[in-house]
């Protein structure tokens, strides 16, 4: 199995995140890459560099004038610091655009600010947007893998992916690496499930497939009742228009452990082969690990274990995308305890 991984994925540091109006010290941060290269090192898989795939397979997902913005927001964010106006150094959104019918794409870089970034927690720093083409580019060089007949692949990407929508950053996510994978894939393949694990629900790619019947989108996360991304992820959510029926939602208490967890994975894949997808797309969270700072569900490494042979044992090419984690101290073994069942069932 081939892991997938581009050094520039670490240029990304912004430091610091708004958050129940107070900066707080972001979990997100570039020493989980080493961290999870070690991971990727231990379970003795070959590591790769992405090729540079441009941006054609992200604006096969993305906005234009969204990708525009992530290119130029910290230069025009510079300038506008420079001209002797108040502002932090990294790019923040101080307010949230409710996207009125007639809302317009505003000119100042506060404001534009504010209509792609969803709240606080996704500031852009200097390095961000070299980061997270590269992050894509990576899930478009693991896609390519399986595609020639590799089987399976895994992309290290850094910063995760699976809350930003088409136009739209948000809980440190700024290209969706999982959607921009899935289109890939669905390109050659035509159907492709997402199945995301992480322990937040994947909002934006859910938004990005809702109206699809192409790609299935199944999630299992804590309740978003009580925690991010608190606005969907709801059993309810099934799809719209040409998508009714190909989204399905799984919301666990908070608090779950393994057995609670794989008894809804079984459902879920349950749901995955019923779809009879040409591959599979995992969005994984390590988040769910017991020791994660997040607390939202307490999976074992046994378990983690467990689920990778689970899903491993899926008789299907598999693309694995790196998503949240950040017990940084315990992302190596989380993650060889995953790749390891996975691969065992391969």
């Amino acid at each position: 199995m081939k892991a997938v991984f581009a050094p520039a994925s670490q240029r990304h540091d912004p430091g610091s995140f708004l958050c129940r109006g107070a900066l707080q010290t972001i979990l997100e941060q570039p020493a989980r890459v080493r961290n999870l290269l070690n991971g990727v090192q231990e379970s003795g898989l070959a590591i790769v560099a992405p090729r540079d795939f441009g941006l054609d397979p992200i604006l096969d997902i993305h906005a234009a004038d969204y990708i525009n913005f992530l290119r130029t927001a910290y230069a025009d964010w510079q300038a506008m610091r420079a001209r002797g106006v108040s502002a932090s150094e990294t790019v923040q959104s101080s307010g949230f655009s409710l996207r009125h019918r007639h809302a317009r794409v505003p000119n100042a870089v506060s404001a534009r600010a504010d209509y792609y970034l969803s709240g606080g927690w996704a500031p852009l720093a200097e390095g961000t947007f070299e980061a997270a083409v590269a992050s894509a580019h990576s899930a478009v060089e693991a896609a390519e893998i399986v595609l020639a007949g590799g089987g399976e692949a895994f992309a290290l990407c850094r910063p995760p992916g699976h809350h930003a929508y088409a136009d739209l950053a948000g809980g440190f996510c700024y290209i969706n690496n999982a959607a921009v994978a899935a289109q890939r894939l669905v390109r050659d393949l035509r159907r492709v499930t997402v199945l995301d694990i992480d322990a937040h629900h994947g909002n934006g790619t859910q938004g990005i497939f809702y109206e699809r019947s192409d790609v299935q989108f199944v999630s299992l996360h804590a309740d978003p009742t009580h925690v991010y991304p608190f606005y969907c992820g709801f059993a309810d959510e099934t799809g719209h228009g040409s998508g009714a029926g190909f989204n399905l939602n799984l919301p666990l208490t908070i608090g779950s452990r393994d057995d609670a967890f794989i008894d809804a994975l079984r459902h879920a894949l349950g749901a995955i082969r019923d779809f009879r997808p040409g591959a599979l797309v995992v969005s994984l969270g390590l988040d769910i690990h017991e020791d994660d700072p997040t607390k939202l569900l307490s999976i074992s490494g046994d378990g983690l274990a467990r689920i990778g042979a689970m899903i491993g044992a899926e008789r299907l090419p598999i693309v694995v995308i790196q998503e949240g984690g950040y017990d940084i101290g315990k992302l190596s073994g989380n993650l060889r305890s995953f790749l390891d069942g996975f691969v065992g069932a391969r």
